[in-house]
């Protein structure tokens, strides 16, 4: 056990504990549980072995059909139907106490069977007094691992064929199922409910979480066109309500219209990228004039105040941002590449340099934005990095200068030390993350004199992604925010970019890392 294990597992057994002393002197001669809010989480695996329901119940379903209780169900642990009273009081004491040890050591218990029948004797048959005072052994018996099956700490033993495409397909229909607004053909911001309730309410998605979903589905369509082109299309098309002049300029905005405009550089940005693959894929010309039109509005934020570079806001000028100049420059080179029109590249050229100048710190990593006095924000945001890697990378492609490519390699480097760790996880939000991971996936795409230098990024974003899918996906295949812990968010708070994100990525790992 590591040392930083062992001090979570400690700091959750001294808290339990307490917690355990207090109700007891305090709340005899009736037992009462710590109202302790946390995410519910059913195990259908356990669920289904202890009670013998059918496969695959959703988390209503097991709680009405097994128990007729509201929140009986806690980490996989099913309160029988004998429990009632203040035995069922007992039952979500201990549960209560097991949740918050899942949550302070990131290690949710999977009981067996034969610890639920344990359990059932435990509650039933001890006495109160010799169940306070057994209360905190037994919890350390549920929570030491002998009773769940040891998963490896390192994905080495499975990376040799992942199911990425299996996995972007089960994103996809995930978020079509609960984000899908019919009557608009749009996505949401939030997942709904299955009863059709939502966060708040089923407003479209924002702009940047619409540029992640449409470049999740041009990654699925260049795999399964059959299956994904139709829908990408759609989608880009019926994201035009979201266009909108004002001051002579066209430029999608933040939410759909009408409404007064709100418009930001870096959202466009990504349309950009998002509308040039999707015209590659596709061959249709009007997502390539959307894409043109659209990076006329992102050029718009320029002016000579600093030495040149972007804005972030159109209503805002107050700081020039990594996250708006960085996708620009790539947006240039790839309508370079698509075009052949040379003042995209100039303009590519004209704005890397000035971020590298204003933004750049020396260990290669980017900072967040300056502002108009000259005040840098320091905060590095992998998203920001990721995106000047694919500037250097496309840059080396169109010049051929060897420069690019060194730096490339150099960013994405000091990125792997900054953000991922050695078992995979990205210390990141999965919003930023997977921006970072393709970055990284372009690098192995490089034909250079030396492909074993780069070849190394294979394994280091096929264990991100394993790790992605088996530690922060959560039993009902939902990813939270970050990209190094298990998806803690209430499901009335499901976001579609954090979705988007892990599908993007996964579909471009069936696209690219294929043996």
């Amino acid at each position: 056990m590591s040392d930083s294990t062992a001090n979570s597992n400690r700091r959750a057994f001294s808290f339990c504990g307490r917690a355990l002393s207090h109700s007891a002197s305090r709340h005899a001669p009736t037992i009462k549980f710590c109202e302790w809010h946390a995410p519910l989480r059913i195990s259908p695996a356990a669920t289904r072995s202890a009670r013998k329901i059918s496969p695959k119940p959703s988390a209503a379903e097991t709680l009405t059909r097994i128990c007729g209780f509201r929140n009986t169900a806690i980490n996989g642990w099913v309160a029988p139907e004998e429990l009632g009273g203040h035995w069922f009081g007992r039952w979500q004491f201990l549960m209560k106490s097991v949740e918050r040890w899942s949550l302070l050591t990131n290690q949710p218990p999977a009981p067996s069977p034969a610890s639920l029948a344990i359990l059932m004797t435990f509650c039933t048959q001890v006495d109160r007094q010799s169940f306070f005072a057994s209360s905190l052994l037994f919890f350390l018996v549920i929570t030491s691992g002998v009773d769940r099956p040891q998963k490896s700490l390192r994905a080495d033993d499975e990376i040799g064929k992942p199911p990425f495409a299996s996995w972007g397909e089960e994103s996809l229909t995930l978020i079509r199922e609960r984000f899908w607004l019919p009557e608009k053909k749009l996505y949401s911001e939030f997942a709904q409910l299955p009863d059709g309730r939502s966060w708040q309410g089923s407003h479209p998605s924002f702009m940047w979480g619409v540029g992640v979903q449409l470049s999740a589905l041009n990654a699925a369509a260049s795999v399964a066109p059959e299956q994904y082109l139709s829908q990408a299309e759609d989608y880009a098309d019926a994201i035009n309500v979201y266009w909108l002049k004002s001051n002579g300029l066209e430029g999608y905005d933040v939410q759909p219209g009408p409404k007064d405009s709100d418009r930001y550089y870096d959202d466009n940005a990504w349309l950009v990228l998002a509308l040039i693959e999707l015209y590659e894929i596709s061959k249709e010309q009007r997502h390539l004039e959307k894409a043109i039109a659209t990076f006329r509005f992102v050029m718009s934020g320029a002016d000579e105040k600093l030495g040149g570079g972007l804005y972030w806001r159109e209503k805002e000028l107050t700081s020039k941002n990594t996250c708006t100049n960085a996708p620009a420059i790539v947006s240039a080179l790839r309508l370079y590449q698509v075009t052949g029109e040379m003042s995209y590249l100039d303009t590519a050229r004209v704005l890397y340099e000035w971020t590298c100048e204003h933004l750049q710190d020396k260990d290669g990593l980017f900072w967040d934005s300056i502002q108009l006095d000259g005040r840098v924000d320091r905060r590095k945001f992998s998203y920001n990095t990721a995106l000047m890697i694919r500037a250097n990378v496309l840059l080396h492609e169109v010049t051929g200068k060897e420069r690019y490519h060194v730096e490339a390699r150099r960013i994405a480097a000091a990125a792997k030390d900054n953000w991922i760790a050695d078992d995979g996880a990205v210390r990141d939000s999965g919003r930023f993350a997977h921006l970072l991971l393709e970055s990284l996936l372009e690098l192995t795409q490089q034909n250079t004199d030396e492909p074993s230098v780069d070849i190394q990024w294979t394994s280091v974003v096929k264990r991100s992604l394993i790790y992605l899918h088996r530690e922060v996906r959560n039993q009902e295949g939902w990813y939270g925010h970050r990209w190094e812990e298990p998806q803690r968010r209430s499901r009335w708070r499901i976001a579609l970019i954090d979705q988007a994100s892990a599908a993007r990525v996964y579909w471009l790992a069936a696209k690219h890392l294929v043996d």
